[in-house]
């Protein structure tokens, strides 16, 4: 299967329980939350991650672990699409699920989450500046993580869902090389 045909795959069930998330009056947070707890216990754990899409380990054993291992951290409703997604032969789907499950409930709360990369640490005056300026440009939420790498020189790195706006001396330096090369 291509990654293109997965992506929509995984979507198709993110949005149907997001759909029956809302009919059935859940927060989108709380879902969120426990899809969370979810990927967490799975990322945890290769060997459970393994049991869950071996074929050799019946539905009914890998549906009863499902029923002891997140009991307490995922409602019902999260158990039983991770029981459809056993069914149906898809748990292999399951990050792909919960990060498109992500995107729509941002979309719902007018979020967006921005990954900011810079040459040096910044002070908090600085990433508050940044948020602000964000949230003015984008009109919504915004949720920002900063991560240093050295090797842009200078300037800033957005990425903000697939689009990068890259402001570094290190892309301004590689650009003129082109230019040059030309």
């Amino acid at each position: 299967m291509n990654t293109e045909k997965n992506s929509t795959i995984a979507k198709r069930y993110a949005k149907s329980l997001m759909d029956i998330t809302k009919s059935d009056g859940i927060p989108a947070e709380k879902m969120l939350e426990d899809l969370r707890n979810v990927e967490a216990i799975l990322k945890s754990s290769d060997e459970l991650y393994f049991a869950m899409t071996n074929p050799i380990i019946s539905a009914q054993d890998k549906e009863e672990i499902i029923d002891a291992v997140f009991n307490k951290d995922a409602n019902e409703m999260a158990r039983n699409m991770l029981k459809l997604l056993i069914d149906k032969n898809r748990f292999n789907f399951i990050y792909s699920i919960i990060n498109h499950f992500r995107e729509l409930a941002d979309e719902l709360n007018n979020t967006v989450n921005v990954n900011v990369t810079c040459a040096i640490e910044l002070d908090e005056n600085r990433k508050n500046e940044i948020k602000n300026k964000l949230f003015e440009k984008l009109n919504k939420t915004v949720n920002v993580d900063y991560e240093v790498n050295e090797n842009i020189i200078a300037g800033l790195v957005y990425k903000i869902g697939d689009d990068v706006i890259d402001t570094s001396v290190f892309h301004k330096i590689e650009e003129l090389k082109k230019e040059i090369l030309k």
